[in-house]
């Protein structure tokens, strides 16, 4: 249930943003807000609250959804209502297991924008339930960013939001000027590369020949391990049947998967197994563990984050704090992660094998790791300039008592 909870409280959030910085309409924000809070005491009063997040269950049903954290690099953009199933999350994806399998965007397969599997609202448009935001309330939302940006052009955080925004609404071919737009002022951001590359693809008839390959590998080329851009390029290489490519671009965007999401690096994790038996190749098992495994009962690691007292009044009690332990020498992506806020500080944590994301990928499976705990202001999975960060050096797994200190910034 707390999952539950903390979605709608982010939520609320996210709607409050939106209203201060003049996008959401006084009347909209209102109705939204008072939707959510009713849904908030729903939720607690209830004491089991039902999942949010329902994945697709094999490589051969759906390829990998995109979920919110494709949004990397600015602040998540949400209207989140039940009714009418909007929680705009991200950019549409493009990329897909097989070169036969249907279409499938961020927010739906059957072109609604309310069913986002790596997201949190299942509602679809047009459902009773009721927590509503009608279209006309959501065009109202989009229209005040799209005035906003004519006033104000220099703005590529505002040319990128609104650019997502059109393609979670499904709106892709108007968010295509919106991308070159913010490419334009951001011409080093290698997530808007590939954002534009998937929403261009949608354009095509979910196709990524010609100009999308372009783009994604003008991503990589800025940042080699981009995960969309690597997941679009392994399905460029999957779609021309060159499955051992795809497993090897699959592998890496496993590895750098968005940190607080599992759920997408479990579906990526269906689409690379999928290339790998194409290809010939031994599919890693869920249970499978190095040789230089730790023994299960000492597995986890412990201790208590803390703020430095030099970052008072530097970072908000809202600003969200993940902790997380990576191998020492190894994949980049987390082998366990829990997320919390600045108000939560001073925090005692325990990582385990069960927050890991992606089975392969444990604590159990390495002797030393290195835990960090960031701040980050925009919720992002991924670590930004301006983020602080404190780090424990290098320990053996199952250390108990580590003190993490939060006190440098990432520049």
């Amino acid at each position: 249930m707390s999952q539950d909870i903390n979605q709608l409280k982010t939520q609320l959030q996210q709607l409050a943003d939106l209203h201060a910085s003049g996008t959401l309409p006084d009347a909209a924000y209102q109705d939204a807000k008072a939707r959510l809070e009713r849904q908030l005491l729903d939720t607690v009063m209830s004491g089991a609250a039902s999942p949010i997040a329902s994945a697709a269950s094999t490589a051969s049903e759906a390829r990998p959804s995109v979920s919110r954290k494709m949004q990397w690099g600015m602040a998540a953009f949400v209207v989140a209502t039940g009714a009418a199933g909007y929680y705009l999350v991200g950019t549409p994806s493009a990329w897909q297991v097989g070169p036969n399998t249907a279409p499938m965007s961020t927010s739906a397969t059957d072109g609604n924008a309310g069913n986002d599997t790596g997201s949190g609202n299942s509602a679809s448009p047009g459902s009773s339930a009721p927590h509503a935001m009608n279209q006309d309330q959501i065009n109202a939302m989009v229209e005040g960013l799209a005035n906003k940006l004519k006033a104000e052009p220099n703005n590529p955080e505002g040319w990128a939001m609104l650019a997502r925004t059109y393609a979670a609404l499904r709106r892709f071919d108007e968010s295509l000027p919106a991308y070159r737009k913010a490419i334009e002022q951001r011409p080093a951001d290698a997530q808007l590369y590939a954002d534009y590359a998937d929403a261009l693809a949608v354009t095509q008839g979910s196709k990524l020949d010609g100009e999308p390959i372009k783009l994604i590998d003008k991503a990589l080329s800025l940042d080699a391990n981009n995960f969309k851009a690597l997941s679009l390029s392994g399905t460029v290489a999957y779609d021309k049947q060159d499955y051992k490519a795809a497993a090897s671009l699959w592998e890496r965007a496993v590895q750098h998967a968005p940190a607080d999401n599992p759920n997408l690096a479990r579906q990526m994790q269906s689409a690379l197994d999928d290339a790998r038996q194409r290809a010939g190749l031994p599919v890693l098992k869920a249970d499978a563990t190095p040789s230089n495994s730790t023994p299960a009962s000492n597995k986890q690691i412990s201790g208590t984050v803390t703020l430095s007292p030099q970052l008072a009044g530097k970072v908000s009690p809202d600003d969200t704090v993940f902790i997380y332990a990576k191998a020492a020498q190894g994949p980049k992506m987390p082998l366990a992660i829990i997320r919390k806020q600045v108000r939560d500080l001073p925090y005692q944590f325990e990582l385990t094998d069960a927050m890991a994301m992606a089975p392969q990928f444990k604590l159990s499976g390495f002797n030393e790791v290195i835990v960090n705990a960031r701040i980050s202001k925009s919720g992002d999975a991924m670590p930004q300039a301006g983020d602080w960060i404190g780090q424990s050096g290098t320990v053996k797994v199952g250390a108990q008592h580590l003190n993490i200190d939060i006190q440098d910034a990432i520049r």
